[in-house]
């Protein structure tokens, strides 16, 4: 019965391992989107508004959908 334990041990260290590289990897994903969202927004090719919902939008500057 102690290797049940051992084995036990090890495969659960292994998930938690695994679980929390996920989230520091879901944690850069997000950071880097925001950064992109900061860099149109600063370069005046995306606004954000309120919606009616309340909740933000990106919308598109009106020359950048005129050149397309």
């Amino acid at each position: 019965m102690d290797w049940m334990y051992w084995v036990t041990a090890i495969i659960f260290t292994a998930l938690g391992y695994f679980m929390g590289q996920r989230d520091k990897i879901s944690y850069d994903v997000r950071s880097i989107t925001q950064n992109v969202i900061d860099q149109l927004e600063a370069l005046g090719l995306v606004y954000k508004i309120i919606n009616d919902e309340g909740e933000e939008e990106l919308v598109p500057h009106p020359q950048a959908i005129a050149d397309d």
